[in-house]
C-alpha cells in the first residue's frame, strides 16, 4: 500500500458517495484533484490496491453497481457518469488513443507488422464495442458505450480523420493471417466470439482451463474484427459482493471479473494468445478442429446470432439469424459432428441450427435440454446498470431456444447459474450453461464430450 500514490480511502469516499442531486457536479472536480494528474502505471496501482481493500473496482462503484443500484434517484447522471469515467480513465484513454495515432501512421506507410497486429487484437477488446448492426438507426451514436464516447471524444481533439474510418484503415493494412495448427484436430477448439460485446469470464475463465489442459484455442468473429469485451465484465467484483446476493437467496448477476480474471493480474503474453490471433468466421476449416464453444455475452445476440423483433407489429418477441459466416461456420461444424459447447446468450446459436437425420432436416436442438441465460436483463435496465449500446431483445433466450423445439427450464437456470446441462443429437454432443458462472463448470464438460466424439481415434 506504501507505494500507492493517493488515499485510496479518498478515492472510495468518491466513488460510493451519492447524493439526492443525480446532478451533482462536486464529485467531478474532487476526483481530478485526487486522479486526474495520475500516469497509467500509477492508475494501475490504484486500482490494484482498491481491489485489494474492497475487492470491487473503483468503477464497478461509480458505475452505480452494488451501490445504491436499487434507487433510481441517487443513481448518478449518465452524463455526470461520463465524466467522471473519463477522468478515472485519463491516462489510460490518453495512451489508447496515441497508440491508434501510431498505428494509423505505420498503416499509411505500409509498414505494420504481424506483431502489430497482435497487440491490436489483443489491446481493441478493452477499448470499447462496434456499432451494431441491430440498431434501429444505423449510426445511432446515442448507443454507444461510455468506453466509445470517450475515446471518440479524445480522438476528435487529437486527429481529423473519423475514429471508426481510422480503426478500419488500421485493419486493412494489418498483415492477413491464415489459422495453422501443429495438433491433432482432436486437441483444437474453435471459439465463436462477439466483435460487440463478448463477456469477459465466459470467455476467459474457460479458456484458460481449456489451455491448461493441453488444449488449442483459436477466436473466430463474425467479420474479422478484433473480440470486443463489455466494459462491466471486466471489472473486478470478487465476493462477499456476489456472496450476498447469493446469501439472500437471489441469483449472483454476474456483472463483473472474479479477482483470478483480474485484466491487470493475468499474464499479458496468456491474453495475447488469445486476444491477439482472432480471425474471421469465414476462415473455419471444420476439419481442423474437435469442437466448437460458443463464448457468450450482450453482444452475442447483436453480430453472431442476430435478434430482431418477430415482426413490424409485435415487438414482444423476437427473431433470430446467424450472421452469414457464421452460418456457412456452424453448418460445416454440424456436419462434421463437432461437439458445441455454449453458455449464457451462446446457446441461441443453437437455435438457428439444423441437422440432417436419415435424409430429414430439423432444428438441432430438437429434443435436447438447453441451459441458457434467464432473463435477468429487463432487472439489468431497471437498475441503470446496462448501457443502451445492447438491444433489448437480447434476452429472450429461453424463447427462441424453445420455439426450435429444445427442453428449456429459465426457472432452473436462474436458480443455479453454475450448472450445465449436456446432450447428444445425432453423434453431435452439446454442453451448455445458463451464465458467466458456468464457464469453469464448462472446462470439464468440454473435455468430457470431446473425448466421447473422438474416443476412437
Amino acid at each position: 500500500m506504501s507505494n500507492v500514490p493517493i488515499n485510496i480511502e479518498a478515492l472510495h469516499e468518491i466513488t460510493i458517495g451519492r447524493t439526492q442531486d443525480p446532478k451533482d457536479r462536486s464529485k467531478i472536480d474532487t476526483l481530478e484533484k485526487l486522479v486526474g494528474g495520475l500516469s497509467s502505471k500509477e492508475l494501475r496501482q490504484v486500482r490494484t490496491a482498491y481491489v485489494n481493500r474492497y475487492y470491487v473496482d473503483p468503477e464497478h462503484h461509480l458505475r452505480n453497481f452494488d451501490v445504491y443500484q436499487e434507487f433510481a434517484p441517487l443513481r448518478i447522471d449518465p452524463a455526470i457518469l461520463s465524466e467522471l469515467l473519463g477522468i478515472l480513465n485519463k491516462s489510460e484513454i490518453q495512451n489508447e488513443v496515441a497508440y491508434i495515432g501510431q498505428l494509423l501512421k505505420k498503416a499509411k506507410n505500409r509498414s505494420l507488422t504481424l506483431h502489430d497486429r497482435i497487440e491490436y487484437y489483443s489491446c481493441l477488446p478493452r477499448i470499447g464495442l462496434w456499432d451494431s448492426p441491430a440498431r434501429k438507426y444505423p449510426g445511432n451514436k446515442n448507443v454507444d458505450s461510455y468506453e466509445r464516447r470517450l475515446r471518440v471524444k479524445a480522438w476528435s481533439k487529437a486527429s481529423d480523420v473519423d475514429f471508426d474510418e481510422a480503426l478500419r484503415e488500421i485493419e486493412r493494412c494489418l498483415p492477413k493471417v491464415t489459422v495453422e495448427l501443429e495438433t491433432p484436430r482432436q486437441k483444437n477448439i474453435a471459439v465463436i466470439a462477439s466483435s460487440h460485446g463478448a463477456q469477459w469470464q465466459e470467455l476467459v475463465d474457460w479458456a484458460l482451463g481449456v489451455l491448461d489442459k493441453g488444449y488449442t484455442v483459436r477466436v473466430f468473429t463474425p467479420f474479422g474484427r478484433p473480440v470486443a469485451i463489455q466494459r462491466d465484465s471486466m471489472l473486478v467484483r470478487e465476493p462477499p459482493t456476489e456472496a450476498v446476493a447469493v446469501a439472500l437467496g437471489l441469483p449472483g448477476v454476474g456483472l463483473g471479473a472474479p479477482l483470478r480474471l483480474d485484466p491487470l493480474r493475468l499474464p499479458k503474453d496468456r491474453l495475447d494468445n488469445l486476444l491477439g490471433n482472432a480471425v474471421g468466421a469465414d476462415q473455419f476449416d471444420a476439419s481442423k478442429f474437435g469442437a466448437v464453444y460458443l463464448a457468450g455475452g450482450l453482444g452475442f445476440n447483436e453480430d453472431v446470432a442476430v435478434t430482431s423483433p418477430k415482426s413490424v407489429t409485435d415487438s414482444a418477441h423476437a427473431n433470430i439469424q446467424a450472421s452469414p459466416n457464421i452460418a456457412q461456420m456452424m453448418r460445416r461444424a454440424v456436419e462434421h459432428r463437432l461437439p458445441i459447447i455454449a453458455l449464457c446468450h451462446g446457446p441461441t446459436l443453437l437455435a438457428c441450427l439444423d441437422i440432417d437425420i436419415d435424409g430429414k432436416r430439423e432444428k438441432l436442438v430438437k429434443g435436447v435440454e438447453v441451459a441458457a441465460l434467464p432473463a435477468l436483463e429487463p432487472m439489468v435496465h431497471a437498475q441503470g446498470k446496462l448501457e443502451p449500446q445492447f438491444s433489448f431483445y437480447t434476452w429472450k433466450t429461453h424463447e427462441v431456444l424453445a420455439e426450435a423445439g429444445a427442453v428449456v427450464d429459465e426457472e432452473a437456470d436462474l436458480k443455479d447459474m453454475t450448472r450445465v446441462k449436456t446432450g447428444v443429437r445425432d453423434g453431435l454432443h452439446l454442453a451448455t450453461g445458463p451464465g458467466p458462472q458456468t464457464a469453469w463448470n464448462l472446462v470439464d464438460a468440454t473435455t468430457s464430450v470431446i473425448k466421447k466424439r473422438w474416443a476412437a481415434i
